[in-house]
């Protein structure tokens, strides 16, 4: 027999350029999934249920176990922090044998934490993502012959199973902003299929949009979050003699999906005009409108979602406002630099602005 390794390339994109290239060999099956918590904290599992971690420096093989004897399929992993990580898949002792199962990493050693779905057969664990600690979801399905949609919720000390969209075929994604914005989608999508939201308390479907030549897009499985209003999916459609690709921001705080707006529902007359300068160094002018006497909150959060600094929580008259934010906590402490968010929400209108803060 022949025994090799893969290749693995890793790259690190920072500022609009990729800054590092890594070579790492590994057993041979391809990385399926990475998350991290910072740029010193990077996790990446293979199929075979390896782990790689970046600890800023070097890549570290992790030594996982195996949950089966027979196959061990990785699926997922989540950071909520660096002694705070997930690994999920399924596998069995026998061929044929499907079981899902979910490994804790506690920053010392790795164990097997039970789930509403041990030692039942043919369950497949496919997604997993979380917004912190005590909010993290598993997707996944059973199968064919005894169908039915998996969603797991850990509250930050059981695994629990949560109320599953209705959904064929099976849910292989899962995206977690917050605990009342989750987004899933399903393992394969054809033309008419939809993604499904979470508002905390019930699934609601979601059509995204049709391509700009009317032509309807057959949405991937793959969902990519980069912030609190930045949740992106990716598709493609055909028109006559070519295959296109379209990307799609999904809004938060609402079902629905945009091509490149970031505001969500009301009156058309509320307005997040935006924040001049941005990037800002010692402070910004956010200029908003609103169409009638209306209350309006406005915040800053920075780039996990977490707010920090209320700017107003007032009504104002119909017109065009302005507000300032001098980069500074409510205590008058100075923030870190880096990415933060404006949120506005107004009769029902909800929409962000990135900001950038230079120091």
């Amino acid at each position: 027999f022949t025994v090799y390794e893969v290749e693995v390339i890793l790259l690190r994109a920072r500022g609009g350029a990729i800054d590092r290239i890594d070579h790492v060999f590994v057993p041979p099956q391809a990385p399926v999934s990475m998350s991290a918590t910072s740029a010193s904290d990077v996790w990446v599992l293979t199929s075979t249920t390896d782990a790689l971690h970046f600890d800023g420096s070097d890549w570290i093989a992790m030594d996982v176990p195996d949950r089966y004897l027979l196959h061990n399929y990785g699926k997922g992993i989540y950071a909520a922090g660096p002694s705070d990580v997930w690994a999920i898949g399924y596998g069995g002792d026998h061929r044929g044998d499907y079981f899902g199962y979910a490994h804790h990493w506690d920053g010392g050693s790795w164990t097997t934490v039970p789930t509403p779905f041990d030692g039942q057969n043919q369950t497949f664990f496919r997604g997993i993502d979380g917004s912190g600690p005590g909010d993290i979801w598993i997707v996944g399905n059973t199968a064919i012959g005894m169908p039915g949609t998996i969603s797991l919720h850990w509250d930050g000390s059981a695994w629990s199973q949560s109320l599953a969209p209705p959904t064929d075929p099976p849910l292989r994604s899962v995206a977690v902003l917050a605990p009342d914005e989750v987004w899933a989608a399903p393992y394969s999508l054809s033309d008419y299929d939809v993604l499904y939201h979470w508002d905390g308390g019930a699934w609601s479907e979601v059509r995204p949009l049709d391509a700009p030549e009317g032509a309807p897009v057959r949405w991937g499985a793959n969902l990519a979050k980069a912030g609190p209003c930045d949740l992106w999916t990716s598709g493609s459609y055909y028109v006559d003699p070519d295959y296109r690709t379209v990307l799609a921001r999904l809004r938060p705080d609402s079902p629905a999906a945009v091509e490149s707006s970031t505001s969500e529902g009301g009156d058309p007359g509320f307005r997040l005009i935006g924040a001049e300068p941005n990037p800002l160094r010692t402070g910004t002018t956010v200029r908003f409108a609103v169409p009638r006497d209306a209350r309006v909150d406005l915040t800053i959060h920075d780039a996990a979602g977490r707010r920090v600094m209320a700017l107003v929580e007032d009504r104002f008259g119909a017109g065009e406002h302005v507000v300032t934010w001098n980069g500074d906590d409510p205590g008058g402490r100075r923030v870190d630099q880096g990415v933060y968010f404006i949120r506005m929400r107004a009769g029902g209108f909800t929409a962000w602005e990135k900001l950038v803060l230079l120091r």
